[in-house]
């Protein structure tokens, strides 16, 4: 469980950026520290999906938390016990419903795992949702085939006969309880990622060596030439329960029987499958028979992540019968291409593996002719041009990495001021060949993530000139959300600045392009809009209904604008010309638009090392294929921007103006 010290430390890092809005969001999150303690915290990297440029902001700062969660942290630690071993493994994911193949519902160390308990949906500082997942670890059970296992079922200080164990080691048949085994991926698939295991839940089974396998080191090791012959009886994961909403409702009425046996032989580093048995689904209204495809070996399939174990199909064709989801609607019919049993692929700890979650799901991978379309989409539907239609239990999964809708738009209606004559709005764009992934559960939530070019039409924040700042991005991440409560949608690019040097763009922006940005105290010298981050919740399909929507910005530099023009020097700040600019660090400005209509401004050192940015925020010049790098830790800002700052707080501007990374600010 590690120290005291590192346990709070983690605690503080994961709930800091959560916003106790309400007493439920308070009551959630008491609930979660409690199991927090209990758990193992990884570093961002394996807590999140990603993170996000903006997170560096001072509102998710730890010493933002308030004096009583920290209070109540502090308790927490103090009464954790850290010789004790951790329960949980967490992963905090922001869609709401868990897919293993969509990165930002399942972490990549989770897929295939099982969720033991789900903390949310809890409300984030910036607007956000987020759920938390605790992983249950697999007690004293170890990854079979790697292999570490116990044929005796004890009790920690129960005694061991040596008899027993001198049976045990001479065996060559092992028999395998109800529980969890996993296997490692590239014994069954040469193609998937080196580490990484696929996990199943079994009621029984069987290992049969030959010859005697040799026991050393806590391993039984297979001799040179021999095999080991694995027999496993698949236990399929209970039904989920099926609720009476309509989002989900074609997840709800699909089903599927999965393989309930399954063998292979461990022989010459490899994994060679003997038996799977048969399985069938049902799904938009068409039935489906599946067997083992004997003449075609496993492989990786990366879209899916999953190792995919071939199947032969009773129909030639998928056929999209019946649609009834009021988010989503599929359609059309398509050749079969391929199909398989799909076991989603961990990167698991095999010394803390977490419980499997159950024993994959179906995969059929099809020829163009279907669609999909969904609510808010104009010129659509869009066309699947070669996409996988996954069923496991409880979850529909399409996906396809080339989806067509060049004529496709969407938009999201912003805020409209009484003293505007328009509405600021974000008009969205699909292409000739766009990522599209769609998810609907039978827990009566559904998920749509796409890849979109924006355009954000903004009243504000505007330049010392008074014109909006244009925004335009390429392959931005979309996500909507839809339940019969909420519908959603998130919006995100952080790389617009690498965006216009795409040839696709028609708005290259020229390098050092700056742009002058006035508050009411201060003046500063920022490039182009660099990152947009837009969370939302809808009152219709396009209507946002209350939202938070962040930029990010290079600064360049910034002046004070003190009441008393004699009251400060500030020559040097002058001296800081556009023919400097090359050879300093840009820093980051993040602007927030709340619901209220105010604005927050925060700083954030950011840039790469030996880089000419001018004025290119987290980028290289002319080389977009790098991409953003960030190289300075939490609290690092220029030294020039820190003395201004202190300046500006002399000269009484308001803290909810202004917020610097400065420590003691």
């Amino acid at each position: 469980m590690g120290s005291g010290a590192d346990l709070r430390s983690r605690l503080v890092s994961v709930t800091a950026p959560l916003g106790a809005l309400t007493k439920s969001d308070d009551n959630a999150t008491a609930k979660l520290e409690k199991l927090l303690v209990r758990s193992r915290v990884d570093d961002a990297a394996a807590l999140t999906p990603r993170e996000l440029s903006v997170e560096r902001a001072t509102w998710y700062d730890p010493q933002t938390l308030s004096p009583e969660r920290t209070q109540r942290i502090d308790q927490l630690v103090a009464e954790s016990d850290p010789s004790q071993p951790s329960e949980f493994r967490v992963f905090r994911r922001e869609a709401p419903l868990n897919a293993p193949a969509l990165n930002l519902a399942t972490p990549a160390w989770g897929r295939g795992g099982a969720i033991a308990q789900t903390i949310g949906p809890v409300n984030g500082v910036d607007g956000r949702k987020f759920w938390f997942d605790f992983y249950h670890f697999a007690g004293g059970a170890r990854p079979a085939i790697l292999f570490y296992m116990s044929q005796l079922k004890l009790r920690l200080g129960e005694p061991v006969r040596i008899s027993d164990v001198l049976k045990f080691i001479k065996s060559k048949q092992y028999n395998l309880g109800r529980g969890s085994i996993w296997i490692r991926a590239d014994l069954l698939a040469a193609d998937a990622p080196a580490g990484s295991y696929v996990g199943l839940t079994i009621g029984g089974g069987k290992l049969i060596f030959t010859p005697t396998p040799v026991s050393a080191g806590g391993k039984l090791t297979i001799p040179a030439g021999g095999k080991c012959s694995v027999a496993l009886n698949l236990l399929a994961p209970d039904p989920p329960a099926i609720g009476k909403s309509k989002a989900g409702i074609d997840a709800a009425k699909a089903s599927l029987t999965l393989p309930n046996e399954f063998s292979l032989v461990l022989q010459a580093g490899k994994a060679g499958v003997t038996q799977l048995a048969k399985a069938k689904w049902t799904l938009y209204g068409q039935k489906a028979d599946f067997a083992w495809d004997q003449a075609t070996a496993p492989h990786y399939e990366p879209l899916l992540a999953s190792v995919l174990v071939p199947l032969t199909t009773s129909v030639a064709a998928i056929e999209i019968m019946a649609s009834q989801s009021p988010f989503a609607t599929a359609g059309g019919k398509a050749k079969v291409a391929q199909a398989g049993w799909a076991l989603p692929v961990a990167m698991i700890d095999v010394n803390q593996p977490t419980e499997a979650a159950g024993i994959g799901g179906i995969a059929v991978n099809t020829m163009q002719g279907l669609t999909l379309g969904w609510r808010g989409l104009r010129s659509g539907p869009a066309q699947l041009t070669k996409p996988w239609v996954t069923l496991a239990p409880g979850l529909i999964f399409l996906i396809d990495a080339k989806a067509f809708d060049r004529y496709g738009r969407q938009r999201l209606l912003l805020w409209k001021d009484d003293s505007s004559q328009f509405r600021s709005e974000i008009d969205l764009g699909f292409t000739d060949a766009f990522l599209l992934i769609y998810s609907a559960a039978t827990s009566g939530n559904e998920l749509l993530v796409a890849e979109a070019d924006a355009e954000a039409r903004l009243d504000r924040p505007v330049d010392v000139s008074g014109t909006p700042f244009p925004i335009r991005t390429l392959d931005s991440l979309l996500a909507l959300g839809y339940s019969d409560a909420r519908q959603t949608a998130f919006l995100y690019d952080d790389n617009i600045l690498v965006d216009s040097l795409d040839p696709a763009a028609t708005w290259p922006v020229e390098p050092g392009e700056a742009i002058s940005l006035a508050i009411r105290n201060a003046l500063f010298t920022v490039t182009p809009v660099n990152s947009l981050l837009l969370f939302a919740e809808l009152r219709d399909e396009e209507t946002v209904d209350k939202a938070a929507l962040l930029l990010g910005m290079g600064l360049f530099g910034l002046l004070p604008t003190l009441p008393d023009p004699y009251a400060a020097n500030v020559g040097w700040l002058r001296r800081q010309s556009r023919g400097d600019q090359r050879f300093r660090r840009p820093t980051m400005l993040c602007r927030r638009r709340r619901r209220s209509g105010r604005y927050r401004l925060c700083f954030r050192a950011i840039g790469r090392a030996g880089a000419d940015h001018r004025g290119v925020v987290g980028g290289c010049k002319g080389n977009p294929e790098q991409g953003p790098r960030r190289i300075v830790g939490r609290h690092s800002v220029e030294p020039a921007v820190a003395a201004c700052l202190r300046a500006m707080v002399r000269s009484r501007l308001e803290r909810s103006d202004l917020e610097s990374a400065v420590p003691g600010f």
